[in-house]
């Protein structure tokens, strides 16, 4: 637009000079950026919100398939378990089975062969060809059904042998060796997994060697096995702690009686254990010394006491040594024969104690006076 200078002016619409002229409220720009944030709070809540239900819903699906596993694998072992059972009894009906024909056989064979005999001895064989023909050896078949019959009867014999019964050990070494072979060759032998092992042993344990092992119950594997038992052996099946406590119960021993077979008897026997023992416990040679032979000869009666003397006086003169202990424990198994021999037994009488009789009591006297000034004794 020309001015009348001749200077032009930039033409400026109406609304475009107002909106530049009136400025925009501060109220309501703030109002707009809170609107913004509330919308954005809103929408991370609500996401939180599906998270957290989600991961719920995730977790509960993890039980339901925890769950649904471990009842497929209940199933999957109780499948297991009926096809063992139904193996078992399979095998069973195999061997009740087989004793019948074996027992048909045995009916059969009783009856069939005497006429087979018969009918052989009539025919009268050469003796050389009967001695072959009994010599030649059976067939792979014949041998193989021999060795399945075999086997099939053991088994059918383990079926009908007693329960097993093992003591259970309390801790006493001259009792562990015997328990140990019978617990290893009863129980230990038919179990496979080291924690069926352990468990039947702690069964058959009481007293200080349960408490012993209970620690290694916890752990249920091979390794728990094998320390329990190592433990066991230190503590009652060393060399050093059996000879200890055979020493100990030969010097507790009691003195015998003169009249008592029966403990002189007793005392053979247990010098008879000690004496099998001392082959494999080297502790056991402290029993040669004349030191501990003095021990064990004061618990013997006066007049075997004096045999034994003399029997050492011989055989000192002969060997040149004091005789060995395996020479006194066959001394005293001599001595407790003769102090037990069995056709004197019935015509042993108990030794009953001492008792002091009482004087047999007089009869009272009571004078009595009828009439005519008689005297009586009543």
């Amino acid at each position: 637009m020309a001015t009348r200078s001749g200077k032009g002016y930039p033409r400026t619409s109406l609304p475009d000079a107002i909106s530049k002229e009136t400025p925009q409220p501060k109220n309501k720009t703030k109002a707009n950026s809170c609107t913004a944030k509330f919308e954005k709070l809103s929408t991370r809540s609500s996401r939180t919100s599906e998270k957290l239900k989600l991961e719920r819903q995730l977790a509960i699906q993890k039980v339901e398939l925890e769950f649904k596993e471990r009842e497929l694998e209940l199933k999957l072992e109780k499948l297991k378990i009926q096809k063992e059972m139904e193996k078992t009894k399979a095998l069973l009906d195999v061997v009740e089975e087989s004793v019948r024909l074996e027992s048909d056989e045995d009916e059969v064979d009783q009856v069939i062969t005497p006429n087979i005999l018969s009918d052989m001895l009539e025919d009268a064989p050469n003796d050389n060809v009967v001695r072959f023909l009994e010599t030649m050896p059976q067939s792979a078949a014949e041998a193989e059904d021999k060795e399945e019959k075999g086997t099939l009867r053991e088994l059918v014999n383990s079926f009908r042998l007693p329960r097993i019964h093992v003591e259970k050990f309390k801790g006493d070494p001259l009792k562990y060796p015997v328990w140990l072979s019978t617990f290893d060759n009863l129980i230990a032998s038919r179990v496979s997994t080291p924690s069926e092992k352990l468990n039947l042993l702690s069964q058959h344990l009481e007293g200080e060697p349960l408490t012993m092992i209970k620690g290694y119950l916890l752990l249920q594997d091979k390794a728990a096995y094998d320390k329990a038992r190592a433990k066991l052996q230190y503590w009652y099946g060393g060399d050093a702690v059996i000879s200890r406590a055979f020493l100990g119960k030969l010097e507790s021993w009691p003195k015998i009686n003169g009249k008592d077979s029966a403990g002189l008897k007793g005392f053979s026997n247990f010098l008879d254990e000690i004496r099998a023992a001392k082959e494999s416990k080297r502790d056991l040679g402290v029993l040669d010394y004349p030191q501990e032979n003095y021990k064990m000869v004061a618990k013997l009666p006066l007049h075997i006491e004096s045999k034994w003397r003399t029997f050492i006086m011989k055989y000192q003169n002969n060997k040149g040594h004091f005789p060995p202990f395996e020479e006194f424990a066959q001394f005293i198994a001599e001595r407790a024969q003769e102090a037990n021999i069995p056709m004197f037994e019935c015509h042993r009488e108990a030794a009953t104690p001492y008792q002091q009789k009482s004087p047999p009591s007089k009869k009272a006297c009571v004078l009595l006076k009828p009439p005519g000034n008689k005297d009586f004794c009543a």
